[in-house]
């Protein structure tokens, strides 16, 4: 699997989602859409958690052309599809059974949230987020690639990127982010010996990879 492990993958996923329940709204903003309305869960919504998704629901479907009814209606599905915090130390951090299921709702609420404000930073956020944890790292890739080229030298953007582009096994858009993330980068950044030791990891193994296939056109011919 080379640096693509699932160790990684699992450790991006975490931050981002956690990433995502923490962006805030940038200012109230409406715009035009089409059926913007909210969908009614097929499940029971349970807990205080499910009684914020069903006001946040109610409100939107009051509201579906504003964003800001949209924003929060996603990240009380982000919230509900987190685990509670552990009561007491050593406790087992319960993921909830319907985490998938929230997940999708969240994503599929945050790409009308889109179309309602474009420019809204913290929706492309949340959006790139929910989707690296439902696995879906091809559709998290260019929201990332966006955010990082509008913050032009923001490390953290770049490495997040690049870590997407990984997931989803673009060796050459790996490392081309990952570039830009050593370019950024402070001197002291943790990160850096990891990255590079990554990025001279990808590059031997599309050395390896060309080579066999060279190798093959070669015996074939």
């Amino acid at each position: 699997m080379g640096f693509r492990s699932f160790s990684v993958a699992t450790a991006v996923l975490c931050s981002l989602v956690v990433a995502a329940a923490g962006c805030g709204s940038s200012g109230s903003s409406k715009g035009n859409g089409g059926d913007n309305s909210s969908k009614k869960p097929s499940g029971k919504l349970t807990g205080p958690k499910g009684t914020q998704v069903k006001k946040a629901m109610t409100e939107f479907d009051k509201n579906p052309k504003n964003a800001d009814a949209c924003r929060s209606l996603a990240q009380s599905w982000i919230a509900y599809a987190s685990p509670d915090a552990p009561k007491k130390a050593g406790d087992t951090v319960k993921v909830p059974k319907d985490r998938n299921a929230s997940l999708k709702k969240s994503s599929e609420t945050l790409v009308k949230c889109q179309a309602l404000a474009p420019k809204d930073e913290n929706v492309q956020q949340m959006l790139a987020s929910t989707y690296m944890a439902q696995g879906n790292f091809k559709a998290a890739a260019p929201i990332l690639k966006t955010i990082a080229t509008a913050r032009k030298n923001d490390a953290n953007s770049w490495y997040a990127y690049g870590l997407a582009e990984s997931s989803a096994g673009n060796t050459t858009a790996t490392v081309s982010a990952w570039t830009k993330f050593l370019a950024f980068a402070e001197a002291k950044d943790p990160r850096i010996k990891q990255t590079k030791d990554s990025i001279a990891a990808l590059k031997a193994e599309a050395t390896t990879k060309a080579k066999a296939a060279t190798t093959t056109t070669t015996t074939k011919k």
